[in-house]
């Protein structure tokens, strides 16, 4: 999987998890959409969901609402590029 699918996958996970709540979701409901089980994270597992929600954020796609990428919320333009697709 290249960078920009995860980047895209984690973004979608934002969009659809948060429409209920605002846009602002925990980091353990993005994880299972990039087949991480946040029950049982590895320090390996941990830095890759970093450094997507990093990527994201710089990006311009998410805010850190959260230490650690622990709450994003989506952006307009986050919003935009998933339903624009990859």
């Amino acid at each position: 999987m290249t960078d920009d699918q995860r980047m895209y996958d984690f973004v979608k996970a934002v969009y659809e998890t948060g429409k209920p709540s605002r846009g602002r979701v925990a980091a353990g409901q993005i994880m299972p959409h990039l087949d991480l089980d946040p029950q049982n994270l590895t320090d390996e597992d941990e830095r890759y969901y970093m450094k997507v929600a990093q990527r994201c954020a710089e990006a311009g796609y998410i805010y850190k609402r959260a230490d650690r990428y622990q709450v994003v919320e989506i952006t307009e333009s986050g919003k935009q590029y998933v339903e624009r697709g990859l």
